[in-house]
């Protein structure tokens, strides 16, 4: 099974979107979730392993946000949504 998965993340402190750029950005993107808009991920058909993953690892870094190489030791999570339905196979990837 796929999911449709949408993931936005507010950080507080997060001078020069380091934590964005450096930490959530290349996590989601390998998952298969692009980047649309500001601290938005989104994707309309992804595997629900991989999208799993990368959150169960996301979390954990958002936590200690503060402490993350490069980051600002004020920086903390403001908030995280994440939407998660089954997929359209509409958007499937094509063979």
């Amino acid at each position: 099974m796929a999911w449709r998965v949408i993931i936005r993340v507010t950080l507080i402190q997060d001078a020069g979107s380091v934590i964005r750029n450096t930490v959530i950005e290349p996590m989601l993107t390998a998952a298969g979730l692009q980047n649309t808009a500001t601290g938005t991920w989104e994707s309309l058909y992804v595997n629900e392993n991989d999208a799993a993953r990368a959150i169960a690892r996301l979390l954990p870094d958002l936590a200690n946000a503060g402490m993350l190489p490069g980051a600002n030791l004020a920086a903390e999570l403001n908030h995280i949504w994440i939407y998660i339905d089954k997929a359209d196979p509409e958007h499937a990837p094509r063979p």
